[in-house]
């Protein structure tokens, strides 16, 4: 007596999605400029660091040295390099492709984008491990709001990396189309000076910059010091304000990418 054979289950939308983010690790394995540009910086910016938070020791220098480098590590990650990323699979007729059979263009941006973000959280606690165990621990009794603001700021800049590529035509032109988020972001983002040394109308357009609230809520969940090295930002009093413009900038970050991202190449 024969039995029918059970059909193959598809796969699922998680598991098509997880596919093309190990084929996408293995080509930013690759290329070599992209690998240096997400772990090359680490030890200029625990220099610079060092000079800016002159005067912290211990846990409060960790926790400080910590924030800079998780938002770098994401700015240049999830932002800079998933643009130049998806620019060149677009140009290639990759994404092309790869959206013609099962696979959503959903499940292709979030398999792109996937290894960027893995490279910085491994990178930033990595750092952050080592910096505990020769350094000191920071106090971590908000870190959950730490790991939340990374992750946000991930998913933020991810969208604005999309959106960008379809502003960019080449990978060569996406230094430049990259430039004004690269350049106006870490500026205004509270990281090297306290905004309030700005005056008010400034100050107020500075906190609503992308990075503003992710670095602040960093702020907040490891217990770090402001970029003067004096005053250290604790409980969750203050977390209103750049939880609420965070999720402004993703919904408005959502809007763009569905709006910019290309999918056909432009050459």
């Amino acid at each position: 007596m024969s039995t029918l054979a059970t059909p193959p289950t598809a796969p699922s939308s998680l598991e098509r999605a997880w596919s093309l983010a190990e084929l996408e690790m293995s080509l930013l394995w690759r290329n070599k400029t992209a690998v240096v540009t997400a772990v090359g910086f680490t030890p200029v910016l625990v220099v610079l660091g060092v000079r800016v938070f002159d005067g912290l020791a211990g846990g409060h220098l960790t926790a400080s040295l910590t924030v800079l480098l998780a938002t770098f590590t994401l700015l240049l990650g999830s932002y800079y390099n998933l643009t130049t990323a998806t620019v060149a699979r677009r140009e290639e007729g990759m994404l092309k492709r790869l959206t013609a059979g099962e696979v959503s263009r959903a499940e292709v941006l979030v398999a792109i984008a996937l290894p960027h973000f893995l490279l910085a959280l491994v990178q930033t606690a990595l750092a952050f491990v080592g910096l505990s165990l020769t350094v000191g621990t920071p106090n971590l009794t908000y870190v959950f709001l730490a790991f939340l603001a990374f992750l946000g700021g991930a998913v933020m800049l991810s969208l604005l990396a999309f959106a960008t590529s379809g502003k960019t035509r080449t990978v060569e032109s996406a230094q430049l189309t990259t430039m004004p988020l690269l350049m106006v972001a870490p500026a205004f983002g509270g990281l090297f000076f306290p905004l309030d040394v700005l005056p008010d109308a400034v100050r107020t357009v500075a906190e609503l910059t992308p990075l503003a609230p992710v670095v602040e809520l960093l702020r907040v969940g490891l217990g770090a010091a402001g970029p003067d090295g004096t005053e250290l930002v604790a409980g969750l009093a203050t977390t209103g304000r750049p939880l609420a413009v965070l999720f402004a900038w993703l919904v408005l970050a959502a809007y763009l990418a569905r709006r910019s991202t290309r999918w056909d190449a432009r050459r």
